[in-house]
């Protein structure tokens, strides 16, 4: 199949209201509705550094290098990018890549070494987390963003895809992976969707362990923390950030459709790290909390629209074998495994 990976940013696989109604982000609400869904999936570590070294090793951060917010320590050798251009297919990846890469990777000499794995590599460079006004690394040569409204660096990962997909011959199979920025901090939707009435009256989160009252069975560093006092967690914002993700999720799945690629295409997607919505007090990642991760499987030809709940645990670092396996390569580096035998039920 063409393989399609949506990478969003912060998000935990609750609530899912954010992302199941129809009426409010229709894109992934397929995805929720009429998909395959990982109900225990994981990224091995909460951060999103090391998660997108895991999503494109199938490593461990101990073993990829790459345990923190720094690419330097990045080891590249064996990740999936190169054997799938081995078997035939054009890679693709656009948005956001790795953290500090204008730090690790100053020239496009040093950035070549990264760029070499991939047919086409369009990421954010420079001023990661701004939206606007950063710099985008390309393989012809780089592109400067400002503060206009396509300047955003989500619209510019959408219109990058689209323009891959549409570049890309029939019959030759596709891997891309569309990463955005949207869930991160600061949140900042793009400017259509600001202030949107949809997300306006959106009920806050108050799950059973927000603000949790009696944290005495939890670690010491938990019970350091205060209690929140508000009595739900505000998800007007992230609701914001969401309608840009499903925008881009659109525009992208119209690209497929439009080339005929739709119905083989395995679509995917799935989050760098999860995130605490003040549960056990909390607001943030990087706790044990905060390693489950939505994951989501949309295959037409294959899982033909039917909605399907998997409850085995699976992790981010499954899904480089599983994409290998299903494109006719192995990794066997990789510390996680293929879950083809879960997709095929």
């Amino acid at each position: 199949p063409d393989v399609v990976l949506f990478y969003l940013d912060d998000n935990a696989p609750y609530p899912a209201r954010l992302w199941n109604d129809p009426g409010l982000t229709p894109n992934l609400a397929r995805f929720a509705n009429h998909g395959l869904q990982f109900r225990n999936a994981i990224a091995v570590t909460p951060q999103c550094g090391p998660a997108r070294a895991a999503l494109l090793t199938g490593q461990y951060g101990h073993n990829n290098g790459v345990t923190r917010n720094n690419v330097g320590p990045y080891d590249q050798r064996g990740t999936l990018s190169p054997k799938l251009r081995s078997n035939g297919y054009k890679t693709v990846f656009v948005g956001k890549y790795h953290n500090l890469l204008r730090e690790h990777y100053p020239g496009r000499t040093r950035m070549r070494a990264l760029a070499d794995d991939w047919n086409q590599l369009d990421v954010i460079w420079q001023n990661q987390g701004r939206f606007y006004e950063w710099w985008q690394y390309r393989k012809a040569r780089n592109a400067y963003y400002g503060s206009a409204d396509t300047d955003h660096s989500s619209y510019q990962a959408a219109r990058k895809a689209v323009e891959h997909i549409k570049q890309t011959k029939q019959g030759k199979r596709l891997f891309m992976v569309v990463s955005l920025y949207d869930g991160h901090e600061p949140l900042k939707p793009m400017r259509r969707f600001e202030g949107d009435p949809r997300c306006q009256s959106l009920k806050g989160w108050s799950g059973p362990a927000y603000d949790e009252a009696d944290v005495s069975d939890k670690p010491s560093w938990v019970r350091q923390h205060k209690r929140l006092g508000a009595p739900s967690y505000d998800l007007t914002e992230r609701c914001e950030s969401l309608l840009t993700s499903d925008w881009v999720v659109g525009q992208v799945r119209k690209a497929l459709k439009q080339t005929n690629r739709i119905g083989n295409t395995l679509q995917i997607l799935t989050a760098d790290n999860g995130y605490s919505l003040g549960d056990h007090r909390l607001d943030g990642k990087l706790t044990p909390y905060t390693t489950s991760v939505p994951l989501y499987m949309r295959w037409p030809k294959v899982l033909q629209g039917r909605r399907k709940v998997v409850l085995e645990p699976v992790a981010n670092i499954d899904l480089a074998p599983t994409i290998c396996r299903l494109a006719g390569c192995q990794m066997p580096k990789a510390d996680g495994v293929s879950i083809w035998p879960l997709i095929k039920g």
